[in-house]
């Protein structure tokens, strides 16, 4: 009988290796009245580290929508077609690495033609009528590592999030509170006990702030914006992007060592809590959205990760992704587990390009009305750079 080849199994080699998560990110928004098909900065794929990149998952998120979709409405105008997180059902991806020798496939399907992880969330609809409308029913977003990341015993891990950007159409909304861990394993070697989770307290987040003399450079400014949707989610508010009681502080992190006696400490993932349950009651109670779905703050609120005491020093990924790109094991992203992972060289990069569907004309008016949505999409590959100990 015929078998279709395996790749080899993946085997660790903690003796002479550290694994350190990396993620390559990028984001688009395609404007499909005037193209369908956008290639992504070829250096957002590019490993710029000095050490090889390890890529397993490959992630897909709609960008900064207000809503997941419109459940209670047909959409027919521009205030309603394709305006929502479900966007991402119709986009195609094509991911090519032309000058590499270890990555000679080409990925080109509709996400929705690959096998999707389980990594959704349940939600709410369907459980409760007068609360199907909130966004999921647990606000996490996770990542477990495939290989623990073993750090010095007084090691440290900087992990940041960000305010996150207003909805104008809806006035007088509460900001989500956010919570995160960072999980350890026993220790490097016959642990005491099974694992431990240092904890970042709930704090409540602001919103953003937008550049008042210019209002087309987005928050977060820099290289990287988050794109506006139709329904007018904008910004008004902190001006910090990174504020203080979103930040995993130092001191905090130490006094939650708990495998003292230990050489290195292996951290096995992270999680982070989004909570909007009152978010997403007050959208409810505006009149323009009572009954539709609300989209998940993890698209929406950005991050940034590094060792700062031990590994590398080199940031996880670049500054300013948001959640939902950087957590393959639970996420509001759809995510697809690569059967051979990709292994980029330094120096190497990938190519991406995206695509989404063209203008849609509406008939059964007097005149054929043409909407040409704007689609705004984020695309990641994550996995783990590859250290050799010296």
């Amino acid at each position: 009988m015929f078998k279709v080849p395996q790749p080899a199994k993946f085997v660790p080699e903690y003796d002479r290796f550290i694994y350190e998560p990396r993620v390559m990110w990028s984001i688009a928004s395609v404007d499909s009245d005037e193209e369908t098909r956008v290639t992504l900065p070829q250096q957002h794929f590019k490993n710029a580290s000095r050490y090889p990149v390890r890529l397993t998952h490959v992630l897909l998120s709609p960008i900064n929508y207000l809503l997941q979709e419109y459940s209670n409405a047909s959409p027919t105008s521009t205030a309603n077609f394709d305006v929502c997180g479900s966007i991402i059902t119709k986009c195609s991806l094509r991911i090519s690495a032309p000058f590499s020798y270890q990555f000679q496939n080409v990925l080109d399907l509709p996400f929705l033609g690959l096998a999707a992880s389980p990594s959704a969330t349940p939600s709410m609809q369907g459980i409760k009528s007068n609360i199907e409308y909130q966004s999921n029913l647990l606000g996490l977003s996770r990542w477990d590592f495939e290989c623990p990341l073993y750090m010095p015993a007084k090691g440290l891990v900087q992990f940041d999030l960000s305010t996150v950007s207003y909805a104008t159409a809806v006035p007088d909304l509460t900001p989500p509170t956010t919570s995160m861990i960072i999980m350890e394993g026993g220790g490097s070697g016959p642990g005491m006990f099974a694992g431990h989770a240092r904890l970042r307290e709930r704090a409540q987040t602001s919103w953003a702030q937008t550049d008042p003399t210019n209002p087309q450079v987005y928050w977060p400014r820099g290289q990287q914006p988050l794109p506006l949707d139709a329904t007018a989610a904008g910004f008004n508010g902190e001006v910090d992007v990174w504020p203080a009681n979103q930040i995993f502080k130092d001191r905090e992190f130490r006094k939650q060592n708990a495998v003292r006696g230990y050489e290195r400490v292996p951290v096995t993932g992270f999680a982070i809590h989004i909570d909007q349950i009152a978010f997403d009651d007050e959208v409810q109670d505006s009149v323009p959205y009572a009954g539709f779905l609300v989209s998940q703050m993890s698209q929406r609120m950005i991050c940034r990760a590094r060792t700062t005491s031990g590994g590398t020093g080199e940031w996880w990924w670049r500054p300013g992704a948001p959640i939902s790109l950087v957590c393959p094991t639970i996420s509001s992203a759809l995510v697809h587990e690569l059967n051979d992972p990709i292994w980029l060289a330094p120096d190497e990069s990938l190519e991406i390009e995206i695509k989404t569907p063209g203008p849609t004309v509406i008939s059964g008016g007097q005149q054929p009305l043409q909407i040409s949505p704007i689609y705004n999409v984020g695309v990641s590959l994550a996995g783990q750079a590859v250290v050799e100990m010296r």
